[in-house]
């Protein structure tokens, strides 16, 4: 099933800095518990298993035994069929606890689903990525979407982003042309 899916990933991985060209309060993350948050378009290595997730439109969750790149940060998402966006951070400290991740978007899917979310787990020594997959054939993905984290009812981190129409400045920077 290639439909629209959620990810989550914590992977030691070694990046530089990116420039955020993002509004104030578009990103929010306690900072006594995540650092090194970014948020963006990601460009996706190939899936190494899914986990089952009942509260996803698609019933699974992807899993990467590589982290997703930062392609572009920014929370303007062009609506471009299997575009990945999330955020980034590392735990700090590291507790090994659960962390639910709620992504809430414009209605989708055949019951109009605006809320989705699964467990996952933060590191402390590695980036930890949370993000979605836009499936278009779940419906039209265009407006407001969140994605935030929680453990025990107290909020780690959240980004808010803006799906929007594709355009020639807005495009998926993780998209490959065929060469022949």
């Amino acid at each position: 099933m290639m439909g629209r899916c959620a990810w989550s990933i914590g992977i030691a991985f070694a990046f530089g800095c990116a420039t955020m060209s993002l509004a104030d309060g578009e990103v929010w993350s306690d900072p006594k518990r995540v650092v090194d948050v970014r948020v963006g378009i990601f460009c996706p290595p190939p899936v190494t298993s899914k986990s089952q997730s009942k509260n996803t439109i698609s019933g699974d969750i992807a899993r990467y035994s590589e982290r997703p790149v930062l392609g572009r940060a920014t929370n303007l998402i062009p609506a471009v069929d299997h575009i990945l966006f999330g955020i980034e951070g590392r735990e700090r400290p590291a507790t090994g606890d659960a962390v639910t991740i709620e992504v809430t978007h414009p209605p989708l899917g055949a019951q109009g689903t605006r809320s989705e979310s699964w467990t996952t787990y933060m590191r402390s020594r590695e980036a930890s990525f949370s993000g979605y997959e836009i499936g278009l054939s779940d419906g039209k993905p265009l407006g407001k979407w969140t994605v935030s984290g929680t453990r025990n009812g107290k909020k780690l981190f959240s980004a808010n982003f803006e799906v929007v129409k594709p355009s020639k400045t807005n495009f998926d920077p993780c998209e490959r042309i065929p060469t022949s």
